[in-house]
C-alpha cells in the first residue's frame, strides 16, 4: 500500500469515527488491514492538517483543520468562541480559560497568527497566558478576547 492510499483510509476512517488518539487510530486501522507506526501516524496527521479538538463535554477526537490562511482567522474566532470561558487582563498579559483539553490547541492557532500585540503564549490544559508587548496592546487583545467570548454567549 502506498502513502496516498494509506492517507485516504486515514480520513475515511477518521470521518467516521471519533478516534483521540494516535494509538487509536492505529488500531481503527489494523482492523481494516493497514499497518502502520505511531511516527507514520504522526507524519500522516500533519499532512493531512488533523489536530485533535476537544468538544463541549471535553471528549477529544481528532478533527480536519483549514488548510488556507484566510480560513485561520475564521477558525481562531470560531474555537475561541466555543472553547473560551473567560479572560482575564493583568497588566501585560491576558489569561484565558478554556474547555478541558483546548488550551494548546487555542494558544496554537493564536501564535499562528503572529499578532502584533501578542508576544508570547504560554499553555497548558485549560489555561493560556497570553504576553503582550506592552499594556496598551494587552488591553486591545483583552477587547478582542472579550468580543469572541461575548459572541458565544
Amino acid at each position: 500500500m502506498n502513502k496516498k492510499q494509506r492517507l485516504e483510509i486515514i480520513k475515511e476512517v477518521l470521518e467516521q469515527e471519533q478516534i483521540g488518539s494516535q494509538k487509536g487510530l492505529m488500531v481503527a486501522l489494523e482492523k481494516r488491514g493497514v499497518e502502520v507506526k505511531q511516527s507514520a501516524i504522526s507524519r500522516d496527521l500533519k499532512t493531512l492538517n488533523y489536530a485533535k479538538v476537544a468538544d463541549q463535554h471535553g471528549f477529544v477526537s481528532y478533527q480536519a483543520m483549514a488548510n488556507k490562511a484566510s480560513n485561520k482567522v475564521n477558525q481562531l474566532h470560531e474555537l475561541m468562541s466555543e472553547v473560551m470561558l473567560s479572560v482575564t487582563r493583568v497588566q501585560f498579559m491576558n489569561i484565558v480559560k478554556t474547555l478541558p483539553a483546548n488550551g494548546n490547541l487555542l494558544a496554537a492557532l493564536i501564535d499562528e497568527q503572529e499578532l502584533p500585540d501578542v508576544l508570547a503564549t504560554l499553555a497548558g490544559h485549560d489555561t493560556i497566558y497570553i504576553t503582550s508587548p506592552t499594556e496598551d496592546a494587552a488591553v486591545r487583545l483583552h477587547e478582542v478576547l472579550v468580543q469572541a467570548l461575548n459572541f458565544r454567549e
